[in-house]
């Protein structure tokens, strides 16, 4: 048998290889090439999911305040929506146990989950009210945090931005004796003080649909400074700012008697007539201590004619540290609106 030729199954080494570093650039480029497909196919599933997201929510957002009702206040300029079985209320008579539904001028609303339970318990409630005021919001809270928490309750104070203006928030407890949240707004002139005594998704709902909008106070000002009569409510709060301003008791007697009607103001000096100089100058300086220690105003209800306007109102009494209810009678003198009568009487504690 003839010997086989080697060469013809072994080819001969012509000494060149692949080389290693081209292999590990293509293992590379394979690996960039599979990251990008992934990495684009999980962005674009991460898109639709937040498009979807946002879809849902805008749409759950639409259904859900769909069927409910809007409170809208003109006098002051804004709006909150609330459920149809719900009531916006200015204020509650407790005799028939019903709620007496706000109006467009209401200085004070409010909105509670479980209305049923106003009249035997503690409701978890959202309040609105006007602070006639001429401080900022921080200030406000800053002055007045202590009637609703105490410091060690609080949890945080900042300010915000809501219903797209700026906005000063605290967060408290929300427990007996302190309040979860109070939101205070600079507004038109006045500052809108808004406080939740607890935490409450309802009230969350009811929160996250207020609005700014425009109002009259504006429009009403330029007709005051067109007209020499302004508003009763207006020559009420002037009174009151003059009169925390006065320095003495002659300063005292001369606000009394610029805002008084003067058959009232005559019949209080027949009072004093006949007392010594020191105790008429102790009467009126009583007189302007009880009105500075009033504060937080609103109006509650008002009754306006022609001639003679009447007001219900609450506030806070700084001195002996409860809410009260007031009265306030003006009458027209001689083209002017005037003070004839304004009484104050604390709210008992339960």
């Amino acid at each position: 048998m003839p010997p086989q030729n080697q060469d013809q199954f072994n080819p001969p080494n012509t000494g060149k290889k692949f080389p290693k570093w081209a292999l590990i650039l293509v293992i590379i480029g394979a690996a960039w090439i599979i990251l990008y497909f992934v990495a684009g196919y999980l962005v674009e599933k991460q898109v639709k999911k937040q498009l979807q997201n946002q879809h849902n929510f805008i749409v759950d957002k639409i259904d859900k305040f769909a069927d409910w009702k809007t409170y809208r206040n003109e006098e002051y300029g804004f709006e909150i929506k609330y459920p149809a079985d719900h009531t916006i209320y200015s204020m509650i008579n407790t005799q028939t146990e019903s709620l007496i539904p706000a109006n467009s001028q209401s200085e004070k609303i409010a909105i509670t989950e479980k209305e049923n339970l106003l009249f035997c318990c503690e409701p978890v409630t959202l309040n609105l009210f006007i602070a006639n005021e001429n401080i900022t919001s921080r200030e406000w809270i800053d002055k007045n945090y202590t009637k609703y928490t105490n410091q060690k309750e609080i949890k945080s104070i900042k300010d915000i931005k809501f219903a797209e203006t700026n906005a000063t928030e605290l967060i408290a407890g929300g427990n007996l004796g302190s309040t979860y949240r109070l939101l205070v707004i600079s507004h038109g002139g006045y500052l809108l003080v808004i406080n939740q005594n607890s935490e409450s998704k309802f009230l969350d709902q009811v929160l996250s649909t207020f609005k700014l909008i425009e109002n009259q106070t504006t429009q009403q000002s330029v007709v005051k400074d067109n007209n020499s009569v302004s508003s009763p409510k207006d020559i009420y709060f002037a009174y009151r700012a003059e009169l925390a301003q006065a320095k003495n008791p002659i300063d005292i007697k001369n606000v009394i008697s610029k805002y008084s009607l003067q058959k009232s103001y005559q019949e209080l000096l027949n009072q004093l007539s006949s007392s010594p100089t020191d105790y008429q100058n102790s009467i009126f300086e009583l007189i302007k201590n009880v009105s500075v220690s009033i504060i937080n105003i609103t109006i509650v209800s008002q009754e306006i004619t022609d001639s003679k306007a009447t007001f219900k109102l609450g506030a806070y009494d700084s001195s002996d540290q409860r809410n009260t209810n007031g009265t306030l009678v003006m009458v027209k003198e001689n083209g002017s609106w005037k003070i004839d009568y304004e009484e104050w009487k604390s709210v008992p504690i339960k």
